[in-house]
């Protein structure tokens, strides 16, 4: 659910994502992977957070931003 409240000039966006686990494996062993989710969610967030980040300054017309990075698959 996005929410978004504007403070000015600015506007606060806000991403509330739930996730419900369905599947045995993933509802049986969330407490166990539960680590490992929490990273992930941690490095996704931060490769969005580094994603926006160059596109704002590159909509401010900013010169020579960087490309976002793609996406990797290993």
């Amino acid at each position: 659910m996005w929410t978004l409240q504007q403070h000015g000039e600015f506007v606060d966006v806000t991403y509330d994502w739930r996730i419900v686990a369905e599947k045995p494996l993933l509802r049986y062993g969330s407490f166990a992977l539960r680590p490992f989710f929490a990273a992930n969610h941690r490095w996704a967030m931060a490769r969005g957070h580094e994603s926006l980040a160059l596109e704002l300054r590159r909509r401010r017309g900013e010169k020579d931003v960087p490309a976002p990075p793609g996406v990797k698959f290993r």
